[in-house]
């Protein structure tokens, strides 16, 4: 069922109100002095809702294994739900996605920056992430994710919701302590193995922003890039390490098509 608005008006660092509480924090980009802060456009296309009641099952391809032969496949991208949240010690995240439009696909995760603060500018830099908790599939196509603050101090976090493949659309996310929200879920993705290597956007008609997030919680190996530089909207960052499942995510501040290298 279609219940209001996604995205909240006053913009992404828009605080998850969890049962324990949370904040955003104060260094917000619009605080960068003398810099032309990005906007983003929210989705304007329209979903054919899921008849009430109706039941999808999952049935997916498997991650791409073959890790010497290096691809790209192209998906749509958007300005997906994303929240920045503040985790106290021993606090708990609980989120899930539920009905929606026909056919989409959401994936959550829950994942923080190397130096835990809330911020996007400079958009040229790559950010290196750690995934706290990430789900796909708990209920049919629907995720599950659960996450408890054990680090001793407070994470400052983001939630985002992203589509399996090309799967976008509309979902309800209900999260522990917080009202039931209907959310753009119009990023998409590639689900696959990786080793070491670089990745990028191409081809983009505006401006993407990829996400690397790792399957596995708690380990540092996932990356982020808005801007390759100063004059290229593509992202593009490198990544290393031992071979492991990963998604790459093509959220953007537009709609559009992008493919995405890896």
């Amino acid at each position: 069922m279609k219940i209001g608005s996604a995205l909240s008006s006053a913009g992404w660092l828009v605080c998850a109100a969890f049962s324990v509480g949370c904040a955003v924090d104060a260094e917000e980009p619009g605080e960068a002095v003398g810099v032309e802060l990005k906007v983003p456009q929210e989705s304007t296309e329209q979903f054919d809702y899921a008849p009430e009641g109706a039941e999808f099952e999952a049935a997916k391809a498997e991650p791409d294994d073959s890790l010497s032969a290096k691809g790209s496949a192209s998906r749509p991208y958007g300005y997906t739900y994303m929240k920045a949240v503040s985790i106290p010690n021993g606090g708990q995240v609980g989120c899930y996605t539920a009905g929606g439009s026909a056919g989409v696909d959401p994936v959550l995760v829950l994942f923080r920056r190397h130096d835990n603060k809330h911020q996007t500018y400079p958009y040229t830099e790559q950010v290196w992430v750690q995934t706290l908790a990430l789900n796909d599939d708990s209920n049919g196509l629907h995720p599950y994710l659960s996450f408890t603050n054990t680090s001793g101090s407070t994470l400052n976090a983001y939630l985002m919701a992203f589509a399996y493949g090309s799967s976008t659309g509309q979902a309800d996310l209900w999260c522990t302590g917080s009202a039931m929200e209907t959310i753009n879920v119009v990023a998409g993705s590639v689900h696959t193995t990786a080793s070491s290597g670089s990745a990028s956007t191409s081809g983009s008609n505006g401006d993407p922003w990829l996400f690397m997030v790792e399957d596995t919680p708690l380990s540092w190996w996932s990356n982020w890039n808005d801007d390759t530089s100063s004059t290229n909207r593509e992202s593009s960052f490198s990544y290393s390490g031992g071979s492991r499942g990963v998604w790459f995510v093509a959220n953007g501040y537009n709609s559009g098509t992008t493919t995405i290298n890896y």
